[in-house]
């Protein structure tokens, strides 16, 4: 497979992970207080094959709108959006794939570097069954009963998530997720 190179701007933002830092003075103590954060994603880049086949899949499959189009230096670049996110496309002559994905998340997962963009649903079975309706191949079933979360994965006490994966023309791992409430 070709090469894939998945810059995040804020990859910490994906994880669930949110920086700290000293914005205000303590009262008591007149130290630095530590308040948290926000780090948003702004967009995401992929450096890509085939603008133009990720740019209609991105489209036809999960929605996505066409912002721009721009080749700066002979970099192929698109701007696809969706609510609350934007991806870029790029393509630089002469890349190539270093690192094949596997064929199943377990081996994706053990190839270093970013592995999956994982997209919040508030309906999962909604929106499981839409995107089959668009053509998407899920390479994961929905789980019968929601898996258990690690609490550190959802910054609450304890929590389910409902989650599938599917993979996009050039085989990024992609997925689906709904955070459900903790079970009694």
């Amino acid at each position: 497979m070709r090469r894939l190179l998945l810059v995040v701007s804020c990859a910490s933002c994906l994880l669930g992970f949110v920086m700290k830092t000293a914005s205000a003075q303590d009262s008591s103590t007149g130290k630095a207080a530590e308040t948290k954060l926000s780090l948003p994603v702004h967009h995401i880049s992929i450096s890509v094959e085939n603008v133009d086949v990720m740019t209609k899949w991105y489209e036809e499959k999960l929605g996505f709108s066409l912002d721009r189009r721009m080749s700066p230096g002979g970099t192929e670049m698109v701007w696809l959006n969706a609510p609350n996110l934007s991806i870029h496309f790029a393509h630089q002559p002469g890349s190539s794939r270093k690192v094949p994905p596997g064929n199943t998340v377990a081996e994706t997962i053990a190839n270093q570097g970013l592995n999956a963009l994982v997209f919040t649903v508030t309906d999962f079975n909604q929106a499981y069954q839409r995107l089959k309706e668009n053509g998407v191949v899920f390479i994961t079933q929905p789980p019968a009963q929601p898996a258990a979360q690690p609490a550190a994965a959802t910054g609450a006490a304890q929590g389910n998530i409902k989650l599938a994966y599917f993979r996009d023309p050039e085989g990024n791992l992609l997925g689906i997720a709904q955070d459900l409430p903790p079970q009694k």
